[in-house]
């Protein structure tokens, strides 16, 4: 353990007179009160009571309740004009997910009981170097569509369109940096085996130093579980949110992430509003893409499914038989 007043700890003499001078440049300037809206900030995240506020104002540790609300408008009315503008570019992508919270009835009378609160959380993610206009055409996913030519996507085909020697070469190049990772004495050919994976053996390699732009977007109470909730909780985040006239939106597609559940309650939603006449209300332009990580999830879910065995763990082959020899 750290002596007091060093260190980690709670006692940290310099987070002290930190805390003090600011207080006290807060005495001297009623303006100066950047730490007291931090403090606040921090107090309403972490759901403290309005009481806490009004103490805490007093002794001039935080900005009043008011100043925080006031505060924590503006600060989404940045937000929201950085995201607005750009929309306007239409290279973007949305995630989104239900977020559920219990409600607990801590003393429950009768009929009374335990609620859950459904909402759903959204993510904006800004789309780099690419066509907008080549990529997001409407039109070409619906000839594409009308012709069958997802049933040119089977096994075989999606073989032959891989490099196989460029992909054996690709692990043949790791194989052998990790090899010279954990020798010392091959250390100078580190130098060789980065060159070639930026160089000869890169494909579609992402632009040098580029950081993926998000940006949260404000939350809603509808439940996307529901099929209906999804087309409620699209027009909440592009004409809403993104202020994205209704022409502007089926103009060209939009990509929206999820899980397994999402896709398929979006899916269900184009499937049912097919044959309305009307452009936007038919959700055509929605462009549902499981995310990586739920893909990954299905995936091994679907693996161990497959190849768990029987539960007497019998077979040898079987997961579930190596699972019992491991102990």
């Amino acid at each position: 353990m750290a002596p007091k007043g060093t260190g980690k700890n709670r006692t940290n003499s310099f987070m002290i007179i930190m805390t003090a001078y600011l207080m006290l440049m807060n005495a001297q300037n009623l303006r100066f009160t950047l730490f007291q809206k931090i403090l606040a900030v921090w107090l309403f995240a972490n759901n403290a009571a309005y009481e806490i506020f009004i103490i805490f104002a007093w002794l001039g540790l935080s900005v009043s309740y008011t100043t925080l609300l006031d505060l924590l408008r503006s600060i989404s009315k940045s937000a929201q004009d950085t995201v607005r503008s750009k929309a306007q570019f239409r290279a973007f992508l949305l995630i989104y997910d239900n977020i559920n919270r219990m409600i607990r009835a801590w003393d429950p009378d009768l009929g009374q009981k335990d609620v859950i609160q459904n909402g759903t959380a959204a993510t904006f993610v800004v789309l780099e170097d690419c066509n907008v206009e080549a990529a997001f055409d409407v039109k070409a996913l619906q000839d594409a569509r009308s012709e069958g030519r997802r049933h040119e996507l089977t096994a075989v085909g999606l073989f032959k369109q891989v490099d196989w020697s460029n992909l054996e070469a690709i692990f043949s190049i790791h194989c052998v940096g990790m090899l010279i990772e954990a020798t010392e004495s091959l250390d100078m050919h580190s130098k060789f085996v980065n060159q070639q994976l930026k160089g000869p053996l890169a494909k579609h390699r992402m632009r040098e130093g580029r950081i993926t732009d998000i940006h949260l977007l404000v939350m809603s109470d509808f439940n996307e579980g529901v099929t209906a909730e999804n087309a409620k909780v699209l027009d909440d985040l592009l004409l809403c949110q993104l202020g994205l006239p209704k022409e502007e939106v089926e103009r060209l597609l939009v990509i929206v992430g999820g899980d397994q559940s999402t896709v398929e309650k979006l899916r269900t939603l184009r499937k049912f509003l097919d044959s309305c006449p009307h452009g936007y209300s038919r959700y055509g332009w929605v462009l549902p893409l499981i995310q990586l990580w739920h893909m990954g999830w299905a995936d091994l879910e679907h693996i161990l499914s497959t190849h768990w065995g029987t539960s007497h763990a019998d077979d040898l082959s079987s997961l579930g038989s190596a699972n019992v020899l491991l102990g």
